[in-house]
């Protein structure tokens, strides 16, 4: 069984690749860097609340979205 921050980080890739949002592009306007969204959207690393409130706002949608897993 997954942890939740690997669910959640499986949804944030998820949705930025259903946008057609590259990481990079993600990264930069999530105000994070590659390595840092790459280990969030692995599970490898916690998001701080501030942060996936960033990825919401970035990709166009709710934060509740993201905990759809």
């Amino acid at each position: 069984m997954h942890n939740k921050y690997y669910l959640l980080g499986r949804r944030i890739q998820w949705v930025r690749q259903k946008r057609g949002v590259t990481q990079e592009k993600l990264a930069v306007g999530a105000k994070v860097s590659i390595t840092h969204l790459g280990l969030v959207e692995t599970g490898s690393r916690k998001p701080s609340l501030d942060l996936v409130f960033r990825i919401a706002d970035y990709l166009g949608i709710k934060v509740e979205e993201l905990f759809k897993f």
